[in-house]
């Protein structure tokens, strides 16, 4: 927690004292100042936002982490040949039902569309 806190004032200092460095750049112009002045405040910037992201991507920021357990063995075995099977039979009895039920409703549609064409004519 020390650490973040600590990157976290370094990076806003330096991000300061970059845009610090980029006005007194601005305010000498016309006293014809170095560009060297205005790449330093650019790279003073980039640094402490840089800081600043990594001060907010540490774990340190994280209230409730877990810590990484080993597989245990007690998880539940692969089922047996036997077991899939019954699995297998009873979807695909559950998909038969339900195709049948869907041809069912095509054709009471069809009659239904034959009904109105038939008066219409």
């Amino acid at each position: 927690m020390q650490k973040m806190l600590v990157q976290t004032f370094l990076g806003l200092l330096v991000m300061i004292s970059g845009f610090f460095s980029a006005y007194l750049y601005t305010k000498s112009l016309n006293n014809g100042a170095s560009p060297l002045l205005l790449i330093i405040a650019v790279l003073l910037v980039v640094l402490g936002v840089r800081i600043l992201f990594r001060a907010s991507r540490s774990n340190a920021t994280a209230l409730n982490v877990a810590p990484d357990k080993p597989e245990d063995d007690t998880s539940p075995k692969v089922e047996s040949l036997a077991g899939r099977l019954e699995k297998n039979n009873a979807i695909m009895s559950e998909w038969a039902k339900t195709e049948n039920t869907r041809n069912r409703l095509k054709m009471l549609e069809m009659s239904a569309a034959a009904d109105e064409k038939g008066k219409k004519i």
